[in-house]
């Protein structure tokens, strides 16, 4: 019998408070990837640790539209979360900030699997980045 993968999203994985998310989207690097713009910061930390925070503007519709569309955002990530967390190197901590940037006619009906496509190749490209600095970091070409 096959082990089964618990994919869970602890509270103490998802980000909180005001100014974690104005300081990542401040200082954090950036990039889009469908109806997803990812702002993502890496740093030094005890252990490899990968926190996540959701956002959905208000012109998504009303807070009933917007909830669901978080939920959603949310659901995508966990089921991503586990092999992400992989890529990030040991010793480093890294916040990303996911924000659902589609239209208000796409709030109007969001699929599960557009987003979880979305989150993947954006969760492919962060791992490819933090790969390539930490190659370059070691001194590797």
């Amino acid at each position: 019998m096959e082990p089964t993968t618990r994919y869970r999203l602890p509270r103490s994985a998802v980000l909180r408070g005001r100014d974690v998310f104005g300081r990542l989207f401040r200082e954090g690097d950036g990039l889009r990837r469908g109806q997803l713009v990812v702002k993502y910061a890496l740093s030094t930390g005890e252990s490899s640790e990968v926190h996540a925070g959701f956002v959905v503007r208000r012109n998504a519709g009303s807070a009933v539209k917007r909830n669901r569309l978080r939920r959603i955002l949310r659901e995508a990530y966990r089921m991503q979360r586990h092999r992400f967390s992989e890529s990030v190197p040991a010793g480093r901590e890294l916040r990303l900030v996911i924000l659902w940037s589609g239209s208000g006619e796409q709030a109007l009906r969001p699929s599960l699997d557009s987003i979880q496509s979305d989150m993947r190749m954006a969760l492919g490209a962060i791992s490819s980045r933090i790969r390539k600095r930490a190659d370059e970091a070691a001194g590797e070409p």
